[in-house]
């Protein structure tokens, strides 16, 4: 009995994926005001998953001011686009791992443009 209960855990054992996928996901919060202010809509984007661009709900979409993402400074590498698509031919900014308060800075003057986000994992 031993030596059978053995074998079915070895097979079971053998029979796991070898390298299990961690799943991560990011939260991106977008607000209608800088330093994180006025209304704002926030979404989960599933890092794993083969599409990564969310459009931003009418309500919130051309007003961005500032963006706060969740876990900051890590492995969620976002950027905006003028796009609903996030095709970037109409205006985008840079990647960014970080919140960041005010979009219209010089640094990203794109306030009260983005239309969609996409987010991916950066593998950090």
């Amino acid at each position: 009995m031993k030596s059978f209960i053995t074998a079915a855990l070895i097979a079971t054992a053998l029979a796991a994926p070898a390298n299990l996928e961690k799943r991560r996901s990011g939260t991106v919060t977008v607000f209608n005001n800088a330093n994180y202010g006025g209304g704002s809509a926030s979404f989960t984007i599933d890092l794993a998953s083969d599409n990564k661009c969310r459009t931003l709900p009418a309500g919130i979409a051309g007003q961005v001011s500032s963006v706060r993402l969740l876990p900051t400074n890590s492995y969620v590498y976002c950027q905006l686009s003028a796009t609903t698509n996030c095709d970037t031919s109409q205006g985008s900014t840079w990647f960014f791992s970080v919140d960041v308060p005010n979009l219209a800075s010089s640094d990203y003057a794109f306030d009260n443009r983005a239309q969609s986000i996409w987010c991916s994992d950066n593998g950090a």
